[in-house]
């Protein structure tokens, strides 16, 4: 008795072949996908070290920077006050001057006079 439905598809035995080099080009495809997948995740590591490098040394900079500028504040307040008793010194150093040359050109009376002049 035969059995009804349809037979089981065969493939022709002349498709084997390519099939298997199908496949096989599909697995070296695979494997190197799977190489430059991980070459990729290497240079990635790479890279992310490379910018964690990068940002310490801005981070740095940065402070560097902040305290080049504290510094800097500090010396101009230092300047400020330096100035000023500057001036101040000039101002006293010209009134000592003008007082001087007042008494070279007009000098005082004496105040004690000997008698027999």
């Amino acid at each position: 008795m035969a059995l009804a439905g349809p037979a089981p598809a065969r493939q022709p035995s002349g498709d084997l072949p390519a099939l298997q080099a199908q496949r096989r080009d599909e697995l070296a495809r695979a494997r190197r996908l799977r190489a430059d997948a991980a070459a990729a995740a290497v240079e990635i590591a790479a890279l992310d070290r490379r910018l964690q490098t990068m940002v310490d040394d801005v981070a740095a900079g940065d402070q560097v920077l902040a305290d080049q500028r504290a510094r800097l504040a500090a010396l101009n307040s230092r300047e400020g006050a330096l100035t000023r008793d500057l001036a101040r010194e000039q101002a006293a150093s010209g009134r000592l001057l003008s007082a001087l040359q007042m008494l070279s050109r007009r000098p005082p009376p004496p105040l004690l006079v000997p008698a027999d002049k």
